[in-house]
């Protein structure tokens, strides 16, 4: 393990494990770039009539392009509003997207 905390052989970050001590970091950030694990859900952004919410994870090391996603979102509190029919929610959806 590097002193980044990425967990990578010497081989993956573009070098021969002779060419690195156990405390240096990973030379090749891109290489080395190890997405981590998802934080919580945030809360819904509607409390009914489909909302959204999302959760992200960092990529490590700081300043390295993972290739998979750091953001997931999803629909959340998809049952009708009372008192509102799914045709209406819809209208006020896009009112209050403008």
């Amino acid at each position: 393990m590097y002193s980044n905390g990425i967990s990578a052989s010497a081989s993956d970050c573009g070098v021969t494990k002779s060419d690195l001590k156990d405390t240096e970091t990973c030379p090749n950030v891109d290489l080395c770039a190890t997405p981590q694990q998802w934080g919580e859900w945030n809360a819904c952004d509607k409390s009914c009539g489909t909302g959204e919410r999302k959760r992200t994870r960092e990529c490590f090391p700081n300043g390295a392009s993972c290739e998979e996603d750091l953001e997931e979102k999803e629909d959340c509190n998809t049952q009708t509003c009372p008192g509102k029919s799914d045709t209406m929610d819809n209208i006020l959806d896009m009112i209050a997207e403008g």
